[in-house]
């Protein structure tokens, strides 16, 4: 564990976000690495009812969601049918304060509700395919339309496999390039805002690194 708040291995770096007092919101992929979970594990001791935003979960062979924490408890779809792609783990404590929303979560896309600052909000983790041509994907799209017709905050963390130098990401490929366009196209028509801050990659893995990992929000969300 360095101090900037990475972890070593072949997943990517975590990014910390304090949105308010009481929450300590994370965002991770975990590369479906054990090791990586374990890493998590530790890493967020020192917080203070976290909320953390997991993209490629480690899920053992019994379908089970690994969490690095007993004190931890995951939302995630109950299907195991599609590999889980998506989770949110928050602290045990918080267990009458979040609402797992199943009606909207899939394989791809985690979410669940609470209140950040007392403001009732959408919590989402969502990743997206770097393979697939549509960005963003239904199941994002699917999340901020429940979140404007509800008319409710919302807070999504995604991996976007998507790369634009609106969020400070180097363009690797004409896919990605394009997938990124698109993202950018939505986030524009729907009034969301990127809440990256800095130009620190958000992925890491010791051979290249990149900004691909994105904190989305509407305007009841924004900070």
């Amino acid at each position: 564990m360095t101090k900037n708040g990475s972890v070593t291995g072949r997943h990517p770096k975590m990014k910390k976000r304090e949105f308010n007092d009481s929450l300590g919101f994370v965002q991770i992929n975990l590369n479906k690495q054990r090791q990586a979970t374990k890493d998590l594990g530790t890493y967020i001791r020192d917080i203070d009812k976290p909320m953390i935003l997991v993209q490629e979960p480690h899920v053992n062979g019994k379908g089970v969601i690994s969490k690095g924490s007993y004190c931890l408890r995951a939302a995630a779809c109950k299907s195991r049918e599609t590999p889980i792609r998506a989770s949110i783990f928050f602290h045990s404590s918080m267990e009458r304060q979040v609402w797992f929303k199943e009606s909207i979560t899939t394989a791809d896309c985690a979410v669940v509700q609470t209140k950040v600052d007392g403001v009732e909000t959408l919590i989402a983790s969502c990743y997206m395919d770097g393979t697939d041509t549509q960005c963003p994907s239904p199941d994002f799209m699917k999340v901020v339309e429940y979140a404007k017709k509800h008319s409710i905050a919302l807070i999504i963390g995604t991996d976007s496999n998507a790369h634009n130098t609106a969020w400070n990401s180097r363009i690797g490929d004409q896919k990605r390039k394009e997938r990124g366009n698109k993202l950018l196209e939505y986030i524009l028509a729907n009034d969301l805002f990127i809440e990256n801050a800095g130009s620190t990659p958000t992925f890491d893995n010791g051979r290249w690194s990149n900004s691909i990992d994105l904190t989305i929000t509407n305007k009841a969300g924004h900070s």
